[in-house]
């Protein structure tokens, strides 16, 4: 693995680090790209510092400064990654953003992240009179020879979390870094060796999926990037690729259970794989710890500010089912009540974190809705849990999600957990609506799997009595051709409340 250089012993500019990749092994495979259509496209580090060279000047050339920001609004593809180094080495920070995103809630993101340009794949010119500037236009540049430089805030990420207000987290992510530190902690998080080969199938515009490609990139991995997550896509890069690492969302598992062929693939490549972003119901989580091993598997429990994480591996969960773990080294927990007092072992409240040692959050924000953040530097961006007298973390959903019915609660997840068990549901969304009886009612929005016929609601209300509290039990059902989920899969309940009130 060529996870440094000779002679590099300090921190290194993220823009450096792929020229000095690029002069120590020009022709190694940096990234391979699969595209939903057409070929598979392989760069060598010596081609990602070339169109990176590219990108710089085309920026340069649009007078973006070292310490200004560089939207990229790029769907998944070799291009987002060079943008993002291009913006690096004249010293801009990059903020991300969905390629697709409608003009009013772009120009929404723009008022509070405020970039110099938008990257994307076409010229436009913004109401605010900010230039989109077409990234192929770069291909026809000669590079010139720019300084390197050092972004200060290496990376932002729009985060609407529920409530879908437009902020952006300010990742303390730092400009340079020290090759073969990058990836240390994780190696020792999850007691796994060095990798080489590293599949990324999230959207670059999330958080994870754009530290841990550029992470890989800076250590010398082979990426294996996905435009769009696909199962049979994934099953012939696993057996032609060979990754070791990669990580995954709850409904990722759940639509790869159903891709034929996934009980044949050999997973012993893999050091590590790793799932979080969402609470993964106990039918699913038992299902691929039998196909790929209780020891593979973990599960992360994280935030995009960087606050700390709660790990647990596949079968340490099975002597304690639900549980999300405990907190990974060089992690402090609490859980408090609303009035910021540590509830009894057992009691469910509000989950705080901090990087033990760290008085005060390393993030900034850009807009408002900011997550809380308490004396002591301990941060809550709204999750409730509760712990046993091990230590164990349980989670409980987020508190702007809670539904309370008649004045008990219920947590979306744990219905949403009983009715996916059910064989003719591909997806179920489940959240709590104005009821003049109930205060609320629980309502649950239902995909139904393709090629099965669609169940009664009486159906679907008893299987879930046969496995929930009957408060619990959703009163309405709505049956959706598909799930408006996002990319990484995930939905804004509030938002989906919000339009059936």
């Amino acid at each position: 693995m060529t996870s440094g250089i000779a002679g590099i012993a300090g921190p290194v500019s993220l823009g450096e680090r792929i020229r000095e990749l690029a002069q120590h092994d020009p022709d190694r495979i940096a990234l391979r790209f699969f595209p939903v259509a057409g070929p598979q496209q392989d760069l060598t580090t010596a081609e990602l510092d070339r169109r990176s060279d590219q990108v710089a000047t085309l920026l340069a050339d649009f007078g973006v400064r070292a310490g200004q920001r560089v939207a990229i609004g790029l769907r998944n593809s070799p291009e987002h990654l060079v943008a993002a180094l291009g913006a690096w080495k004249i010293g801009a920070g990059i903020v991300t953003m969905r390629w697709d995103v409608p003009a009013w809630e772009r120009d929404r993101l723009l008022d509070v992240t405020e970039p110099a340009v938008i990257v994307s794949d076409h010229d436009e010119v913004t109401t605010s009179g900010i230039h989109i500037v077409d990234v192929a236009r770069a291909a026809q540049l000669t590079p010139r020879q720019i300084g390197i430089s050092t972004p200060t805030h290496a990376m932002a990420i729009p985060t609407g979390g529920s409530t879908g207000a437009s902020k952006a987290v300010v990742l303390p992510v730092p400009g340079a870094m020290v090759p073969g530190t990058v990836f240390a902690a994780t190696y020792a998080m999850f007691g796994m060796a060095p990798i080489d080969r590293h599949l990324i199938m999230g959207p670059l515009y999330h958080g994870n999926p754009l530290m841990m490609a550029h992470g890989g990139l800076f250590e010398g991995q082979q990426i294996l990037l996905m435009e769009k997550f696909d199962g049979p896509a994934f099953i012939r890069i696993i057996a032609e690729h060979r990754p070791q690492f990669m990580t995954l969302v709850p409904t990722m598992m759940r639509r790869l259970l159903d891709t034929p062929g996934i009980d044949a693939v050999d997973w012993s490549c893999f050091h590590t794989i790793l799932h979080g972003t969402a609470p993964c119901p106990g039918w699913l989580k038992h299902r691929w710890i039998e196909l790929v091993g209780g020891e593979l598997l973990w599960e992360i429990f994280a935030s995009s500010e960087l606050v700390g994480s709660i790990i647990v591996r596949g079968d340490e969960w099975l002597t304690r089912p639900g549980t999300i773990g405990r907190p990974a080294p060089g992690t402090e927990l609490r859980i408090l009540d609303d009035d910021l007092r540590e509830v009894d072992t057992g009691e469910v409240g509000e989950i705080y974190l901090r990087l033990a040692g760290v008085d005060a959050p390393l993030f900034d924000y850009l807009g408002k809705d900011r997550p809380k953040v308490i004396e002591g530097g301990y941060v809550s961006v709204g999750d409730l849990g509760r712990v046993d007298e091990q230590g164990y973390v349980y989670s409980a959903d987020r508190k702007g999600d809670l539904i309370i019915t008649g004045g008990a609660n219920v947590v979306p997840a744990e219905v949403e957990a009983a009715l996916g068990e059910h064989p003719d549901i591909a997806d179920v969304v489940v959240i709590g609506i104005p009821d003049e009886d109930w205060g609320h009612r629980v309502h649950a929005l239902v995909e139904v799997e393709r090629g099965h016929t669609r169940p009664a609601a009486d159906e679907l209300r008893a299987f879930a009595k046969s496995r929930l509290t009957a408060y619990k039990v959703p009163k309405t059902f709505e049956f959706v051709d598909q799930m408006p989920r996002s990319e990484m899969f995930k939905v804004r309940r509030a938002a989906l409340a919000a339009d059936r009130s």
